[in-house]
């Protein structure tokens, strides 16, 4: 290599597996054998290579090799896409092959940050991109992780985009709903999206506790409205029981089937009058162990439903205070809650057909 003869010491070096010959002099003999042969994808190239990279003395040209060739673990990846960044090397589809080990993996601690550099590229490689979106779907729906901003945003222009609403994959339309039924507000667009969007999941037999929130932005319907719910995270794999009784009229407990609404999730729906309560405990099926129990009050008894102003969009809601004004013998409060119980009637029959 003194003389300039890296062609015969890689030669030497290819025929005798000499590999120890330290870091410089693996720099050199690697970056130029990279440029001779134009990348090419060697496989003793290539540990020689990423063995520099170990040690620290990687230049552009073996980061530039690296990028293109190298497959490892998600953390030397992650490394390389870093020390690449860094010296202003072309990082290929690197993000590409490390963002689908994550995901196969399920290590997606860094996929946002990979998702941000994804869709910097032009043109962004949208079957990677759609993937890592629905990975964050799916852990905001299923485990109430948060996925940021730019992630609603995504959604939102993919939603808004798709001519019919209902061919838009059900994991990203729940979390969209999701999303909305947490804020505080909506912007227009999003309450049309919102309104677009709700419809479709009911006739798909998709129901939630948190659609009740919508109430405040959109026409809900009163079938939503009107049921308490439970819902508990289990496996799609396994059936579950849920032992309850509602107070006062039920003095025993009884057993039904929990049912599975969506991929792990399981939700029971209950109506509930005025001083009632939901006592429950959900087991696995032919198991003791109590994996979820509680108890839900009549709205009109949940403080925070009450302060959410949401249950007067209820018409059970309108129900129990006729039933209470009647009690008072109040002509002119049960009037006027007759006649919102009408109106309400005749709202949902023309938003909803029913």
């Amino acid at each position: 290599m003194d003389g300039g003869q890296y062609a015969r010491a890689w030669e030497l070096m290819d025929e005798y597996m000499i590999g120890d010959c330290g870091t410089e002099c693996l720099k050199k003999l690697c970056s130029r054998m990279i440029l001779e042969e134009l990348f090419p994808e060697d496989p003793l190239l290539l540990k020689l290579s990423a063995k520099v990279f170990r040690e620290g003395g990687a230049d552009p040209v073996i980061l530039d090799y690296l990028c293109e060739h190298f497959n490892g673990a998600e953390d030397e990846m992650y490394s390389l896409l870093k020390a690449s960044e860094g010296s202003g090397c072309q990082t290929g589809d690197l993000e590409d092959r490390l963002a689908g080990q994550m995901l196969f993996t399920g290590k997606t601690q860094r996929l946002k940050v990979l998702f941000s550099r994804l869709r910097e590229r032009d043109p962004a490689p949208e079957m990677t991109m759609r993937a890592c979106i629905t990975e964050f779907s799916a852990e905001y729906v299923l485990d109430d992780k948060e996925p940021g901003k730019d992630i609603f945003l995504y959604l939102e222009t993919l939603a808004g985009a798709a001519a019919d609403k209902n061919r838009i994959p059900v994991i990203y339309r729940l979390a969209l709903i999701r999303h909305y039924a947490s804020l505080n507000s909506l912007g227009e667009q999003q309450k049309e999206l919102a309104e677009q969007i709700l419809p479709g999941l009911l006739d798909e037999g998709l129901s939630f506790p948190y659609y009740k929130n919508l109430a405040q932005f959109i026409p809900v319907p009163e079938e939503v409205l009107d049921k308490e719910s439970v819902m508990f995270r289990g496996s799609r794999d396994k059936g579950y029981e849920i032992r309850m009784r509602i107070l006062p009229e039920e003095t025993e407990f009884r057993t039904e089937q929990l049912r599975n609404m969506f991929l792990d999730l399981f939700v029971r729906q209950e109506i509930l009058f005025a001083g009632e309560s939901w006592e429950y405990e959900i087991r696995e099926n032919g198991k003791s162990e109590v994996l979820l129990q509680g108890v839900v009050r009549s709205s009109e008894e949940n403080s925070a439903a009450e302060k959410d102003g949401l249950k007067q969009h209820s018409r059970f809601a309108c129900l129990n205070n006729m039933t209470k004004s009647l009690a008072r013998k109040d002509e002119k409060t049960l009037r006027a809650e007759m006649e919102s119980f009408a109106a309400r009637e005749d709202l949902a029959a023309e938003l909803f057909g029913l």
